[in-house]
């Protein structure tokens, strides 16, 4: 993070961390798990929609030996959110 220093005063400059930082102070319980839930549901959607057939992210995969549970569930939870049937699981091998 960047910071500006005014006097005696250190602020964070206005970038996305602190968009992010700011969105999840509103939110309630703990910031930190909400920033790295809301982390995770991006990267999942985003693997759904443009990595779910790219061969570099399936060998990766698969020398990982998949996803471990957590993660797996969640990638399943966010599917279902897109409102898919779970084809772009089963071709990607994300499940250990």
């Amino acid at each position: 993070m960047d910071f500006v220093e005014d006097g005696d005063i250190v602020r964070m400059k206005r970038s996305l961390s602190w968009v992010q930082l700011s969105d999840a102070l509103e939110e309630e319980g703990c910031l930190v798990c909400w920033l790295m839930e809301t982390s995770i549901k991006k990267y999942f959607d985003f693997l759904l929609y443009e990595y779910v057939l790219d061969a570099g992210v399936h060998k990766k995969l698969i020398d990982a030996f998949g996803l471990c549970n957590v993660h797996t569930w969640q990638l399943k939870e966010v599917e279902l959110k897109q409102s898919n049937d779970g084809l772009d699981i089963a071709t990607g091998n994300y499940s250990s």
